[in-house]
């Protein structure tokens, strides 16, 4: 599975029919600068990591915009660590 959502590759493959068939599968991911292998993503976030040009802040702020600004949000036991590690 994706190791940010939790994608299966078989739900990737269900959601993403519409696209190219290399779109649709899991990507290795990877730090572009040294090469390091990071995990497996699916391909929307692989994507979105590429949009925010792997930049914690970039992603961090998105992610306050969205607590912010969007109180139907559960706190689930990501998002609970996420913050624990914000506050340390």
């Amino acid at each position: 599975p994706c190791e940010a959502c939790g994608t299966t590759q078989k739900q990737s493959l269900d959601t993403n029919r519409r696209w190219k068939k290399n779109f649709r599968n899991h990507a290795v991911d990877h730090n572009h600068k040294t090469g390091q292998v990071r995990g497996t993503l699916c391909y929307q976030c692989n994507v979105s990591l590429g949009y925010m040009k792997d930049n914690p802040d970039t992603i961090l702020g998105l992610f306050a915009y969205l607590v912010d600004k969007d109180n139907s949000i559960e706190y689930n036991d990501k998002i609970k660590r996420i913050m624990e590690v914000i506050n340390e």
